[in-house]
């Protein structure tokens, strides 16, 4: 994309950095201007005006959809950094095993160093490797402060390795026995993290992280002053925070991580990253065409299409664990559900009508739950992409509802806004999705003594 400004009667180049491909999606736009724009009226307004048009020779139609355009953006993470937080000390047992103050811990965030008493050659030797690795001028610690790399788990490695293993959810910190990682030194106060970032985690057995309800146009508090800042606003929807996995997610995404290894190869390799990368996301299904990769997510809640931040944030990571050909323009969409609306006309059978009020209530909540997109469905994983209930899902939904002696009869359709009902197809495509309309059912009541 080039981008021009006006200046006088023409338009020059501009030099631009250019991160939304070509406002294919959200991203940032930098611009560095030779001469300022000066204002001039064009269309009844004295504005700056910039011109944006797809290079030459870019082929296919450009068409960018902008919903708004916002100066001096960046994006940020809702993260709080900790500094030198004191982690303990050493008395040169082995297995030794600390806790940061504040988990959970972001990864690959946290800094973690060790007091020890080296000599003049050691030193020298572990700079040569990397010149960061000992600290021994910072005017607040005294001493020779060495960093220590994280592993998966110290009992992998060597006697002198510097090492330690990090439950990021708990903050636990655990060191090896001296055979398999190194002991720290002894010393008192000796273990500092210098650093990490943590973000608020969900409230007890929710999953849902504060961070991500940040809604478009909040404002936002500068915890510190910045220069020539006066206000700050949440341009878009907050998203791409993950809480801490489950029991439950590590059991259920440990066989397919050890398959894809966070590298996206195939289709499959796709979806599952995709699942795993949010509670939010409860399906994702990748369909191959000539022109691309086309992945529909289904997210929880009513409405079961991402927001165009959570798109963002998932086709990002995506194209990190992906390969560098997915990055080109449509070589990877991701988008929501087709959606289709059904409503029910339901016969059902009650001994009396005292109950019939009670009966519709439950019956509507048994199907709002049958198609939920996280937890609804026979096996309890969620309605699927691309299936058309039948009339006996419905039935063997409602099987146990109490007091309803049977269904007598099912009629399903499908809700068009502004138009009348019309007969529910057989089959669905298999990016299509099957939700409940706004009042979604409408039942007649049969006794057993108008039967008679």
């Amino acid at each position: 994309m080039a981008v021009e400004a006006l200046n006088g009667d023409r338009f020059q180049p501009v030099v631009v950095d250019d991160a939304t491909r070509a406002l294919g999606e959200s991203g940032v736009l930098s611009m560095s201007f030779a001469v300022t724009p000066a204002p001039r009226e064009l269309f009844g307004e004295t504005l700056s005006w910039l011109r944006l048009t797809p290079k030459r020779g870019a082929t296919g139609s450009w068409a960018p959809v902008i919903r708004g355009a916002y100066l001096n953006a960046v994006f940020a993470s809702a993260t709080e950094t900790l500094t030198r937080e004191l982690l303990g000390s050493s008395e040169g047992a082995p297995n030794l095993t600390l806790h940061v103050a504040r988990p959970p811990v972001l990864h690959d965030t946290l800094e973690l160093r060790v007091k020890e008493p080296l000599g003049d050659e050691e030193r020298e030797q572990l700079r040569a490797v990397d010149k960061t690795v000992v600290l021994s001028h910072d005017p607040s610690l005294t001493g020779d402060w060495v960093r220590w790399e994280r592993v998966i788990d110290p009992a992998d490695e060597g006697p002198g390795a510097r090492v330690y293993a990090l439950d990021e959810a708990t903050g636990e910190i655990r060191f090896g026995d001296g055979l398999h990682g190194m002991i720290p030194p002894i010393g008192t106060n000796s273990i500092v993290v210098f650093s990490y970032k943590r973000t608020e985690p969900p409230a007890p057995g929710s999953e849902d992280v504060p961070a991500n309800a940040v809604t478009a146009r909040t404002p936002l508090n500068v915890v510190s002053p910045v220069e020539s800042v006066q206000s700050v606003i949440a341009a878009d929807q907050a998203a791409g925070g993950a809480p801490p996995e489950s029991d439950d997610r590590v059991l259920r995404f440990g066989f397919a991580r050890l398959r894809h290894r966070n590298r996206a190869v195939t289709a499959s390799d796709l979806e599952d990253i995709a699942l795993q990368s949010s509670p939010d996301i409860v399906q994702a299904r990748c369909f191959a065409s000539r022109t691309g990769l086309r992945l529909v997510v289904v997210v929880k809640g009513q409405t079961p299409s991402p927001s165009a931040a959570q798109e963002r944030e998932l086709k990002r990571l995506l194209l990190e664990a992906s390969p560098v050909s997915l990055g080109a323009p449509g070589a990877l969409t991701i988008v929501g559900p087709g959606v289709r609306e059904l409503r029910l006309d339901l016969t059902l059978r009650v001994e009396h009508l005292d109950v019939a009020g009670e009966v519709a209530r439950d019956v509507t909540a048994r199907l709002a739950a049958f198609f939920d997109t996280a937890t609804g469905g026979l096996d309890k994983s969620g309605w699927p992409l691309g299936v058309a209930p039948t009339e006996e899902d419905i039935a063997l939904a409602l099987l146990d509802v109490p007091r309803l002696e049977s269904v007598e009869g099912i009629t399903p359709f499908e809700h068009v806004d502004g138009e009348a009902d019309q007969p529910w197809p057989a089959a669905l495509k298999p990016t299509e999705l099957a939700v409940l309309a706004d009042d979604p059912v409408r039942i007649q009541f049969e006794t057993a003594e108008v039967l008679a």
